[in-house]
């Protein structure tokens, strides 16, 4: 594996998977709402909505698609010889979609701010 490099395609997917789940923790936790002291320029500054909102999003909807598209292709589990260890987390991957979106929405719903024709936030 390190002739050919995959060992560092590993290593990026392992680094990306920290870094997405981190992420997707901030979206629920308060400390996600305002950029961390380390980050000079923007040390303290509330975190643009979109910023957090829109990635999540499109991650959400690609994680929900990908992973419906491979569960309910017959080729999948021809391949895999059924259902097997190597098999069961892929099966929790919608859940993951679907639960990305969810907390996209609930960052979005609890960061928005008051309507201002109603009133009501």
């Amino acid at each position: 594996m390190r002739e050919t490099g995959l060992v560092w395609a590993g290593a990026g997917l392992a680094a990306f998977a920290t870094v997405g789940a981190l992420l997707t923790l901030g979206l629920v936790r308060p400390w996600g709402e305002r950029f961390p002291r380390w980050m000079p320029g923007l040390s303290g500054r509330r975190v643009p909505i979109g910023l957090a909102v829109v990635p999540a999003t499109l991650v959400a909807l690609s994680v929900t698609a990908a992973s419906l598209g491979l569960v309910t292709s017959p080729q999948f589990w021809a391949i895999e010889g059924g259902f097997s260890l190597t098999t069961a987390p892929m099966l929790l991957w919608p859940l993951w979609g679907v639960s990305l979106g969810a907390a996209a929405l609930a960052y979005y719903l609890r960061r928005r701010g008051t309507c201002r024709s109603c009133g009501r936030g």
